[in-house]
């Protein structure tokens, strides 16, 4: 039979694991922070136990239960990497990415943590909706990180259901920011369009003004050619009225017919005429 004090032992043991396996952003509230199960962990992770040592360093690094010291917590992280723990290695190059910013260096590790969270690995799948979550070595979209905590939380990873409600909160944040970008962009359009049909309608206009004012001048130049037509003819009616009438001029008369004539009027009684004689 196993003694009742080693069975309370392994509890406990069991116990502070779970609590301790929470999220370094969300330690306060996945596990106490006692100095009884710092002491505790401590003293595994010098026994050398990888996972007491990652824990440690979480602790280290997020600053919970203990003074928060990022290099303190690489160390543990390091010496829980050294043992082939692969969410230490994991962490590690995630504190490089948050210091130093993602290189070229860290494209395969975050291509390998995508392969191992499509395949349920839910320790991936906590760390992938956390960068995404908070957009470090990936572009920041907490629609996405609500999709991959919940994943996460499904398969019981402590300390995803607190990260899973930053990443809601981060969501609501963002979906409000964006609704109020789609209603400024909307009024932007209106205005724009408003602007656009006053452009056309001027131009409309515009174009009707100078439609009448091409068909006034065209009346105007058709009244214009008339008068001028009617004053010409006015002009020349005037000019006619001034000149004097042209007389015909008289026949010649033959000299022979006239001496004939007068031959004829002294014939006959008019030969006593005093002129015939």
């Amino acid at each position: 039979m196993r003694h009742p004090r080693i069975s309370n032992f392994f509890s406990m043991l069991i116990a502070i694991s779970a609590m301790l396996a929470a999220s370094p952003n969300n330690f306060a509230a996945s596990f106490e922070s006692s100095a009884s199960v710092l002491r505790f962990q401590q003293k595994m992770a010098n026994k050398g136990h990888p996972e007491a040592q990652y824990k440690l360093a979480m602790m280290y690094e997020s600053g919970t239960g203990v003074k928060a010291s990022i290099d303190l917590a690489k160390i543990w992280y390091n010496k829980a990497a050294y043992q082939d723990f692969k969410p230490a290695k994991n962490r590690l190059t995630y504190l490089d990415i948050k210091q130093n910013g993602f290189k070229e260096s860290h494209a395969f590790w975050l291509k390998d943590l995508r392969h191992d969270a499509l395949y349920g690995n839910g320790e991936a799948l906590f760390l992938l909706g956390e960068m995404y979550t908070d957009g470090i070595g990936v572009k920041q979209n907490p629609e996405k990180a609500v999709r991959i905590l919940k994943k996460a939380v499904a398969s019981n990873i402590p300390g995803s259901e607190h990260q899973l409600i930053r990443a809601e909160a981060a969501y609501s944040k963002e979906k409000k920011k964006q609704a109020v970008a789609t209603r400024r962009k909307k009024q932007k359009q209106a205005k724009l369009t408003l602007i656009e049909e006053q452009k056309k309608r001027q131009i409309q206009q515009h174009q009707l003004d100078e439609k009448k004012r091409l068909v006034e001048l065209k009346i105007i130049e058709q009244q214009r050619r008339q008068f001028a037509a009617t004053y010409k003819q006015l002009e020349q009616k005037k000019s006619q009225q001034k000149k004097p009438a042209t007389l015909k001029p008289e026949p010649e008369k033959d000299l022979a017919t006239e001496n004939t004539d007068d031959n004829n009027i002294c014939s006959g009684k008019n030969r006593f005429i005093a002129t015939c004689r």
